[in-house]
C-alpha cells in the first residue's frame, strides 16, 4: 500500500516554512499531505485530483494556489475529516462548489466557508461550517442536508437553494439577497434575534417558516405551493415597501402573530384559486 505522508514539525524556537513549487500527486486515497503545528505550506501551484487526505494540525498553515479535491478528505484541528468533491481555496478558507459537487461533513467543524457556483452542488452532514455559504450568482444552486443548527449566514445573490432536512439558523444568522428557497416541506427556522427581509425571496413548499422574534418585511417574499409562517407569538411589520405575494393556485397559512403595518396592497393573491388562512392572530392597521 502506497502511503504518501508530509510531516513538517516545528523544531526548537523556529517555524518551518515550506514553498512547493512542484505538482504533487496523491497516488491513492490513503496519501497524507500534514501541516503540523508552526509548519507553513505554500502552494505554488494547484494540486490537482487530490484523492488523499489534507492534515492542518493547530497551528499549521497551506497558502498559495487552491486543492482540487475529488472524493478527498480535509481535517482541521482536530476534528473529524471532511469528504469532499470541490476545491480549498486556502488563502481565503473557502470551499469551492462550483456544479456537481459535495462536501460531506461528519460530526465536527469545518474552518471553511462555501462557495456556491453553478448547478447541482450539495453540502450535508453533521457540521458547523466556520465562515458563510454564499452564492456566486442566479446560475448556482445547492442541495443542504445539515443535521445541526447552521451557525453562519446564507448569501443568496440569485441562486437556489434546495432543502432536504430542516433548516435552524442560530440568533442573529440568516438569508441575505434574492433568489429561491425550494423548501421541500422542510422548516426554516430562526433565532430570536429581530431579522430585517429586505431582499426578494421565493419560497417553495416553504410549509414550516418558523420565526423567534419579530420580523419586518422591507420587500416581497413570494410564497409557492403549500407554506406556514409561525410567529411564534411575534410582530410580523409591513415596511413601506413590503409585501406578501401569494402565486396562483397556492395557499398560505399564517399562525400565532400580529401583524402591523399592513396596508391595501401589502398582501396580493395572483388570482381567485390563491388562499390566505389566519389563525391566532392580530391585525394592527398602524
Amino acid at each position: 500500500m502506497n502511503r504518501i505522508i508530509i510531516y513538517l514539525l516545528i523544531l526548537s524556537s523556529f517555524c518551518c516554512m515550506y514553498t512547493v513549487v512542484a505538482t504533487i500527486t496523491f497516488r491513492s486515497g490513503t496519501s497524507v499531505l500534514q501541516a503540523s503545528s508552526g509548519a507553513s505550506i505554500t502552494l505554488d501551484t494547484n494540486i490537482p485530483n487530490c484523492n488523499g487526505t489534507i492534515i492542518k494540525k493547530t497551528g499549521g498553515i497551506f497558502k498559495g494556489q487552491h486543492i482540487v479535491f475529488n472524493n478527498g478528505f480535509i481535517e482541521e484541528d482536530a476534528h473529524n475529516a471532511h469528504n469532499i468533491s470541490g476545491t480549498l481555496q486556502p488563502a481565503a478558507a473557502t470551499i469551492i462548489l462550483d456544479g456537481h459537487k459535495t462536501y460531506h461533513g461528519l460530526k465536527g467543524k469545518s474552518l471553511q466557508g462555501i462557495l456556491v457556483s453553478n448547478g447541482d452542488n450539495r453540502i450535508e452532514g453533521d457540521i458547523q461550517l466556520g465562515q458563510n455559504i454564499v452564492f456566486t450568482d442566479s446560475t448556482a444552486s445547492l442541495t443542504c442536508a445539515l443535521l445541526r443548527s447552521l451557525s453562519q449566514n446564507i448569501a443568496l445573490n440569485g441562486g437556489t437553494l434546495f432543502l432536504e432536512e430542516n433548516l435552524d439558523f442560530i440568533d442573529g444568522k440568516r438569508i441575505s439577497g434574492s433568489g429561491t428557497i425550494k423548501a421541500n416541506k422542510r422548516r426554516v427556522s430562526f433565532g430570536s434575534q429581530q431579522l430585517p427581509w429586505d431582499a426578494s425571496i421565493y419560497f417553495d413548499g416553504a410549509n414550516d417558516l418558523a420565526f423567534n422574534s419579530d420580523f419586518i418585511i422591507a420587500t416581497t417574499l413570494t410564497f409557492s405551493g403549500s407554506s406556514v409562517i409561525n410567529g411564534h407569538g411575534h410582530h410580523l411589520v409591513f415596511g413601506a415597501d413590503g409585501h406578501i405575494m401569494i402565486e396562483r393556485g397556492s395557499t398560505l397559512e399564517l399562525y400565532n402573530l400580529e401583524v402591523q403595518n399592513i396596508a391595501q396592497n401589502s398582501i396580493i393573491l395572483l388570482d381567485s384559486a390563491s388562499k390566505l388562512v389566519l389563525h391566532d392572530y392580530i391585525v394592527r392597521w398602524w
